[in-house]
C-alpha cells in the first residue's frame, strides 16, 4: 500500500511537471508566432521600400538621361537595358519576399 501511494505521488508529480512543460511550450510557441509575424511585416515593409526606391531610382535615371541633349541611340539603349535589369532585380526581390512571407 505504501508503494502504491508512492507510485501515485510520483505519477502525480510527473503529470504536474508535464503539464507545466506543455504550458511553457505553448507560451514559447505563441511568442515565436508573434515574433514571426513581426518579422514578416518587417520583411514586407522593407520589400516595399526597396521596390519603391528602385522604381524612384529608375524613373529618376530615365528622366535625367532622356532629358539631356546629345544622347546617342546607343546610350539610350544602354539606359533601357539598365532599367530592365533593375526592374528584373526588383521583381525578383519582391517575389523572394512574398515567398518568405508564405
Amino acid at each position: 500500500s505504501s508503494d502504491l501511494m508512492e507510485n501515485k505521488a510520483s505519477l502525480e508529480e510527473r503529470e504536474r511537471m508535464m503539464k507545466d512543460e506543455v504550458a511553457n511550450c505553448k507560451t514559447r510557441c505563441e511568442n515565436l508566432e508573434k515574433q514571426n509575424q513581426l518579422l514578416h511585416e518587417q520583411i514586407e515593409s522593407l520589400s516595399n521600400k526597396v521596390v519603391a526606391s528602385v522604381q524612384d531610382d529608375v524613373h529618376g535615371a530615365l528622366n535625367v538621361s532622356l532629358s539631356e541633349e546629345g544622347k546617342s541611340h546607343e546610350q539610350i539603349l544602354e539606359i533601357l537595358r539598365f532599367v530592365r535589369r533593375e526592374k528584373d532585380i526588383a521583381e525578383t526581390r519582391f517575389e523572394a519576399a512574398k515567398i518568405g512571407r508564405a
